[in-house]
């Protein structure tokens, strides 16, 4: 599903980052795949930590996606960079969050029991299928390396699709060996930037079904930033330590 770009807000509280047309200016195109919500099947009990939970088969095989736009729905929520800034407070990446927007958040993360999308990693149950466009692509090796080292390993993708394990790197950095496909995950983001040129991201968006938006020439790495009006809560808030509860 591709949502319209969120319009970016100008701002220089957030140390006036490079868009990220200019960071990715190798690619004809950015996408920002949104990481879905899960909500895991009945049956079944699976925790999602990424040292002790379940293993990439058995997320896959448990849990069933939910989309922003669906969270944003039951939620009553304004946008995506609404939501965005929740999950981010969920995860403590930011200090503070509208409370009315916190309450109606967690109120249906709550009575749905759903999974708040993940962070720092390629979810798991979008890898196999990625990894299985990329095959239609041509591809039959694939380079992933992690944020904070510069070493690039080569693998092989009908090795990755057919091992239960998850990819082996957070905040990934996902790359073919002629460079044409380029995906990133950054520390703390709930989402994943895609680049390449439009002709392949729109096949990958079709083939996976993802969720996301274009980026534009001022769409920048905080595309969800807002100055907060109105009441605002603190991780020290009752009000958010009461809708935490046992969620983390």
């Amino acid at each position: 599903m591709i949502l319209p770009t969120p319009i970016q807000k100008n701002f220089v509280e957030l140390r006036n980052s490079i868009p990220l047309r200019q960071t990715f200016a190798d690619y004809e195109s950015t996408f920002v795949i949104l990481h879905p919500f899960y909500k895991v099947k009945e049956g079944y009990n699976i925790s999602l930590n990424y040292y002790t939970g379940a293993n990439k088969k058995e997320i896959t095989k448990a849990c069933t996606q939910i989309s922003w736009a669906q969270i944003i729905k039951e939620a009553n929520l304004t946008d995506i960079k609404e939501l965005e800034r929740l999950v981010s407070f969920y995860y403590c990446a930011s200090r503070t969050i509208d409370k009315i927007g916190w309450m109606k958040f967690m109120n249906v993360i709550h009575s749905n029991n759903y999974i708040v999308p993940q962070t720092d990693v390629y979810p798991e149950i979008l890898t196999d299928l990625t990894l299985e466009v990329l095959k239609q692509l041509g591809y039959s090796d694939i380079i992933i390396f992690p944020f904070a080292l510069e070493e690039r390993k080569f693998y092989k993708i009908q090795e990755l699709i057919n091992s239960p394990l998850k990819l082996p790197a957070s905040q990934p950095r996902i790359l073919t060996p002629n460079n044409k496909i380029f995906f990133v995950n950054d520390f703390d983001d709930c989402f994943t930037f895609l680049s390449s040129d439009k002709k392949t991201i729109d096949k990958i968006i079709s083939e996976i079904d993802l969720e996301g938006f274009y980026c534009d020439d001022t769409t920048k790495p905080e595309w969800s930033f807002e100055r907060q009006t109105g009441e605002i809560i603190d991780f020290f808030s009752p009000e958010r330590k009461a809708m935490l509860g046992s969620k983390q």
